[in-house]
């Protein structure tokens, strides 16, 4: 069991990370190649967004809270520590309901995280195999260029059949 970890990790160590502004950045300038280029893109903008306006809607609601409890301590009188109290627990609620909030679009942003990395992966693959037909073409016409041309002359009849 033990080796098989040892397998995996040095196999993942071999692996070469590429970093997300290097994926963006691909996926940027093959914009034109290909409509899922701009869509993995905008989907991975819009996820970044999405996670940035949560985290700040969990800070202030945490803050929330914070303030909430303070209210609760301080309330002197039966009636106003129990409206504290629903206070505080509305506030908590909504930062549960926040922080749920948050974990999706964090699930959404790794999502179009996954899908960039694999727009880039197969374009990378797709460039090697264009560069290796490419090389292999041109191999062939550096042996045709060589090559003595032959100059077939067409019959007369070919000439008048196809006419």
């Amino acid at each position: 069991m033990a080796l098989k970890k040892t397998v995996k990790k040095r196999r993942r160590a071999k692996r070469k990370v590429v970093s997300m502004e290097t994926i963006v950045e691909a996926l940027q300038a093959e914009i034109t190649l290909s409509s899922s280029n701009k869509r993995a893109l905008s989907r991975l903008n819009s996820a970044g967004k999405a996670v940035d306006r949560q985290d700040k809607l969990v800070e202030s609601t945490g803050e929330r809270v914070t303030k909430a409890r303070a209210a609760v301590a301080k309330a002197k009188t039966p009636v106003s520590k129990e409206k504290a109290k629903e206070r505080l627990a509305a506030a908590q609620a909504k930062l549960k309901e926040v922080k749920a909030a948050r974990t999706a679009a964090a699930a959404e942003q790794r999502k179009a995280e996954r899908l960039a990395k694999g727009l880039y992966t197969a374009m990378q693959k797709a460039r090697g195999k264009m560069v290796k037909e490419f090389e292999k073409a041109a191999k062939s016409l550096e042996k045709s260029v060589d090559k003595r041309t032959r100059r077939r002359r067409r019959s007369k009849k070919k000439a008048a059949s196809s006419a």
